[in-house]
């Protein structure tokens, strides 16, 4: 022992407990130890194990483009990442991590960005966004990292096939909103989808995303009669040059 220790502290730089000390060491006083003692140091108690939280599903390895961020007037800033869907299979619940760097390579700020579907379909590239609130410390480069993509099973019930035809787009003159225009169909059989989501992303002529928006329905869509649509979705930052549009429906 040191001058100024007592149990207390040595069973806490040790990682063991008083009672285990006085068990490794019969005979001793904690009230009379004196500077030189020689104890025996038991092995250090074992932190309780965190296995029974539950833990993260590790994403499916899919490729997020680098983040594009457009400040608002209030001093907020709109950000997308445009997330490619794996080839060969549809995917779940896909989202990224979304940080901004300052010059100092330090996080000033960090928010999830998300698709605007649950049902990210094979093989399609699609924005992920996530609205950052002001106010924002700025200079900042944003960067992003996947945090979720689920595989979906070919047969999940919980989503019914569904395709957007005819998409037609009209562009305001100053070309900063697009009302967009189409039909949806259910691929085939006799399930009736009663909830629909349908999502459109504006882009730029550099084919970077500019704005997107979610257009939830009810009624019953079946494969025997296509649904039409409208909706408008407005630039966050320049003109629109092009518009894409995707559907989620379920019974």
């Amino acid at each position: 022992m040191q001058a100024g220790e007592d149990l207390g502290g040595i069973a806490y730089r040790y990682g063991v407990t008083v009672p285990a000390i006085l068990e490794a060491n019969p005979g001793i006083d904690p009230y009379l130890l004196s500077v030189g003692s020689v104890l025996v140091i038991p092995p250090p108690v074992e932190k309780p194990s965190t296995s029974a939280q539950p833990q993260q599903p590790t994403p499916v390895p899919i490729q997020l483009d680098p983040p594009v961020c457009y400040l608002s007037g209030e001093g907020g800033a709109w950000c997308f990442i445009l997330a490619h869907g794996a080839p060969d299979s549809d995917l779940e619940n896909v989202s990224a991590r979304l940080r901004l760097i300052g010059q100092d390579g330090t996080t000033l700020n960090e928010a999830v960005a998300t698709a605007l579907l649950n049902r990210f379909p094979a093989g399609e590239i699609i924005p992920l966004a996530v609205y950052l609130a002001p106010p924002l410390s700025q200079p900042f480069q944003a960067s992003a990292e996947l945090l979720t993509a689920l595989p979906l099973k070919a047969d999940d019930g919980r989503y019914l096939p569904v395709h957007v035809q005819n998409l037609r787009l009209q562009l305001t003159a100053d070309r900063l909103s697009a009302q967009v225009n189409g039909e949806l169909w259910l691929a085939s059989g006799d399930a009736v989808a009663q909830t629909i989501w349908i999502v459109a992303a504006a882009y730029d002529k550099r084919g970077q995303p500019v704005g997107l928006r979610r257009l939830e329905t009810r009624g019953a869509l079946s494969a025997s009669r296509g649904q039409p649509f409208s909706l408008w979705v407005y630039s966050s930052a320049g003109e629109i040059a092009d518009v894409q549009a995707w559907a989620e429906a379920r019974p």
